[in-house]
């Protein structure tokens, strides 16, 4: 029940993100790539992997009830209530307050310092990967942003404190 509100939530804030991202040009008055354009991709893309997830919950759900136990066992054996793991809600949390974090810092410290600090706390202390391969990982998806937006769109992402 607390994965569906979660899903839920995720819907409602990358619909809104579609609809806010329509508001910037997708295009320059010269051709190029407009502001608008790489936030409507990514939340247009956040926006069908999050619905494909809730689909996806919603027919795991209608198959456990088809399996033959009655829903009213299942809430007998939970107490009444739909039984859910603490660690799971603990790390959905710690991904909201670090994801807030993280687009709070992003002028203070620059987009690609805070981006990876935020990977490598996200892979080695919420998924629990080895810290070496959390930073190989890290440092390979750095090197690719790095490489895409500053040369080869000419993108300037902001830098914050390293300016």
């Amino acid at each position: 029940m607390l994965e569906r509100y979660f899903v839920s939530f995720l819907l409602l804030v990358s619909g809104f993100l579609l609809f806010i991202s329509f508001k910037l040009p997708l295009y320059t008055t010269s051709g190029l790539i407009g502001a608008g354009f790489f936030p409507r991709i990514i939340s247009a893309i956040l926006l069908i992997l999050v619905c494909y997830y809730f689909i996806a919950l919603i027919r795991k759900k209608s198959e456990k009830q088809e399996e033959g136990v009655p829903k009213s066992i299942v809430n007998q054996m939970s107490g009444g209530q739909e039984v859910f793991r603490k660690d799971i809600v603990i790390k959905q949390c710690i991904l909201i307050i670090s994801l807030i974090a993280c687009i709070a810092l992003t002028d203070v410290i620059g987009m690609l310092p805070i981006i990876g600090v935020f990977m490598f706390v996200m892979l080695t202390v919420v998924q629990r990967f080895p810290w070496v391969k959390s930073l190989i990982f890290t440092v390979t998806i750095l090197f690719i942003m790095y490489a895409i937006f500053e040369l080869w769109l000419g993108l300037i992402l902001p830098k914050g404190m390293f300016e």
